[in-house]
């Protein structure tokens, strides 16, 4: 190369795809046929306990003649105001009812908006090393990932490229949101209890579906694993040039850095807030079906 610039210029490009064979795909099937029979068998469970219920609530109208239960179901309500005929909840007062319901309010809000921020927030930086590194230069060696720019960077040469990148968003993000969606309309809107035990049935089904957390423990597993997959798949190609480089450079080379190609993953800020909007999810979810339980309870004891 000429002489006058003083950076360090690419002189190699270097492309990694990773084709997925039938047996992905098989697997991918067979997971989504697992998660639908799951799916069906709750909703007979449902629908079973349901009409049991509906026959115990007739039954109750016609032998005790209580008017008042079908007039107390159709009554809005917000769910953490509904719960106050329980006994433990009965006696806390107003302001301790309305600080768990600004407390939950704020935690599913922040939930939501920690998801958007982090779809298209780097969540993995991914550095090329060694020799491979250099020829990349500094620009081309770095990549940096985030939601979006995993499903979009799909290889056209892929297979069904449409099919992976739609499974992606659809379980990663689209049905996260979803979730958040309906826990923030459970928690917030204030409806009555048919109307609560419809949305609770759609959301139960979007939990089944939602794959933030795999997605965040595969971001945790590639930081971990990375380097170790590729010495897998380079075997000991590398060995015979690691032996020649290693003589050029000053000083052992004690690191465990391969030479000749090596690669580097760190976690990044889009990682740390799906994760973040996991324990969101879960702790909102968790705090609804208190609410659940005891709404379930008041349901039992009017029926007794």
């Amino acid at each position: 190369g000429g002489g006058g610039g003083g950076g360090v210029q690419t002189f190699a490009s270097l492309t990694v795809t990773v084709d997925p064979k039938p047996g992905f795909f098989i697997f991918l099937f067979a997971t989504f046929l697992s998660m639908i029979l799951g799916q069906v068998t709750s909703l007979y469970h449902d629908l079973d306990e349901a009409d049991r219920d509906e026959k115990q609530h007739v039954q109750q109208e016609i032998n005790e003649n209580l008017d008042n239960v079908a007039v107390d179901d159709e009554k809005r309500s917000l769910i953490w105001m509904q719960a106050t005929r329980s006994a433990d909840i009965a006696s806390q007062d107003a302001a301790m009812q309305i600080t768990i319901g600004v407390c939950g309010s704020a935690l599913i809000i922040a939930t939501f908006v920690l998801l958007m921020l982090g779809m298209k927030a780097i969540a993995i930086e991914i550095n090329f090393l060694g020799v491979a590194g250099a020829a990349l230069g500094p620009i081309a060696s770095n990549k940096a990932l985030s939601l979006v720019s995993v499903a979009t960077d799909v290889p056209k040469t892929v297979a069904y490229r449409g099919v992976i990148r739609a499974t992606l968003v659809t379980f990663a993000f689209v049905v996260p949101l979803a979730r958040i969606v309906f826990v923030m309309l459970l928690w917030l809107a204030p409806l009555t209890r048919s109307q609560r035990r419809a949305f609770w049935r759609v959301k139960d089904v979007i939990d089944a579906w939602s794959a933030l957390d795999v997605l965040v423990f595969s971001f945790v597993a590639a930081m971990l694993q990375i380097r170790q997959f590729l010495g897998f798949m380079m075997g000991g190609n590398c060995d015979a040039l690691n032996v020649t480089l290693q003589q050029l450079v000053e000083g052992p080379v004690n690191d465990g850095r391969d030479l000749c190609f090596d690669v580097d993953a760190r976690i990044h800020d889009g990682c740390v807030l799906f994760a973040m909007s996991v324990c969101g999810s879960l702790g909102s979810t968790a705090l609804l079906n208190t609410y659940k339980a005891r709404e379930r309870n008041d349901d039992d004891d009017d029926e007794r």
